[in-house]
């Protein structure tokens, strides 16, 4: 019998519970490119996981390239940092080690 109990906790606790999330954030790393472009972009940090803000940091990183004075040559290796704020639209997510 105490096993079936044991069991049946263990079930019970890997159960998801959501939480609501308001922010979020994500670490891109990349290579300056020629004239303000970025290359080999790749994402070092999501949180919170679960939302599939991944693609879409990358996106933003690319498409706004580099500022004409960010003093990085060409080659040069960089990373930051993407927010996102969901507003009155907060996303459910699982928390962190749920999935």
């Amino acid at each position: 019998m105490l096993i079936i109990d044991l069991a049946l906790l263990a079930v019970q606790s890997a159960e998801p519970r959501t939480e609501v999330v308001r922010e979020a954030q994500a670490v891109i790393e990349c290579l300056a490119g020629p004239r303000g472009t970025t290359r080999n972009c790749r994402v070092v940090q999501v949180h919170p996981s679960g939302l599939g803000l991944e693609a879409k940091a990358l996106a933003v990183v690319r498409a706004r390239g580099l500022p004409e004075r960010s003093g990085l040559r060409d080659g040069m290796a960089f990373r930051v940092t993407v927010r996102f704020r969901f507003g009155d639209d907060p996303r459910p997510v699982a928390p962190e080690g749920a999935n």
